[in-house]
């Protein structure tokens, strides 16, 4: 569960703003809009309106382009990380920063799910493998 935490907060999730957020429903934003915290509520133009509110499709791509700051508003700024990789940051590899499917940010979107479930995937095969070995390696070194 750590990987897949930690690899989360890459991407700009909180542990804390994680807990029960799968739960929760917001007000599905503009596609025009853009994430500001100056703005009020945080540049979301559909915020209170009954008709746009709805819950996210987690770890799909129905979703893949929707920034998460701007669809739960209700969370503050200080519950967003801040992203590890600058999508302007050309020292980055390329699909660090931006999804092949939807060719967007991956930060703040539920598309980052996707690559969270395959770090854990990989993590939960690494720690298989050191168990093997060291289970077969009790009395026996490997050298």
């Amino acid at each position: 569960m750590f990987t897949y935490f930690y690899v989360l907060n890459d991407f700009g999730f909180k542990l804390n703003t994680l807990l029960f957020l799968n739960l929760a429903s917001g007000y599905e934003p503009d596609p025009a809009d853009i994430y500001s915290p100056e703005l009020p509520n945080f540049g979301n133009s559909n915020y209170g309106k009954g008709d746009y509110s709805r819950s996210i499709s987690w770890g799909q791509s129905d979703d893949a382009q929707l920034d998460v700051r701007l669809f739960f508003v209700f969370n503050g700024k200080e519950s967003w990380g801040r992203c590890r990789w600058s999508p302007d940051d050309d020292s980055v590899p390329r699909f660090w920063r931006y999804s092949n499917i939807s060719e967007k940010q991956l930060c703040y979107t539920p598309e980052a799910v996707i690559y969270v479930s395959s770090a854990y995937f990989v993590a939960i095969v690494i720690t298989q493998i050191a168990n093997n070995i060291i289970s077969k390696t009790r009395t026996l070194s490997i050298s």
